[in-house]
């Protein structure tokens, strides 16, 4: 019985050997797929809270507050966007502010980064106070220097795991697992790594 389970076990791990080492694209003969939602992430920016700062141009005063931090992910691209709040003396505005999102994995150091940057406005003092000229006040807001870091999320595990089966009273097979391949997909809400494997015994 013992050997029944071993020969079991043995004939699941080596089928890694037989099938493609390379991941193939919408494919679901892959081994394993890891799916990451964007929501982790956006639980992670909730955290952050509200940023505010003030500053003045020429005599004018003016403050702003930025909250609803996100980054929306879908097969063509990934964002981040956040809620800003403008406001001058008695006049304010609400707009949308949106910067770059990049997303690589590092199969080496077996991380995924989420990177954010270029998270810019420029808020032209016309549109918030109607008595200033087009383009004579323009205020530029700059929100990068806030996710220098990129995020970093683990990636599929184990790279590497060794099995000691006993396949007979005097004999034993040695058969280590390792990740042959992966890449990295962005889908709609969330990212998707597709790894295949490959088995060695001795």
């Amino acid at each position: 019985m013992e050997f029944m389970k071993n020969l079991i076990l043995i004939l699941y791990l080596c089928s890694f050997c037989f099938s493609s080492n390379q991941v193939i694209d919408n494919d679901f003969s892959n081994h394993m797929e890891l799916f990451v939602h964007e929501d982790i992430i956006n639980q992670f920016l909730f955290s952050f809270g509200e940023i505010k700062g003030t500053d003045r141009i020429g005599l004018v005063n003016y403050s702003w507050n930025v909250s609803n931090l996100r980054i929306d992910i879908s097969p063509d691209k990934s964002e981040f966007k956040a809620d800003i709040y403008f406001k001058s003396s008695n006049f304010e505005r609400n707009d949308l502010i949106v910067g770059d999102v990049l997303i690589s994995y590092d199969k080496e150091k077996n991380l995924i980064f989420v990177k954010i940057q270029d998270v810019v406005i420029d808020i032209d003092m016309s549109d918030v106070i109607n008595l200033i000229p087009k383009n004579a006040m323009l205020v530029h807001i700059d929100l990068s220097n806030y996710f220098r870091e990129p995020f970093q999320i683990e990636g599929p595990q184990p790279k590497t795991a060794t099995y000691n089966i006993d396949v007979l009273d005097d004999s034993q097979k040695n058969i280590k697992i390792s990740i042959k391949d992966s890449k990295l997909y962005l889908v709609e809400n969330g990212i998707k790594i597709f790894s295949n494997y490959e088995c060695v015994s001795d």
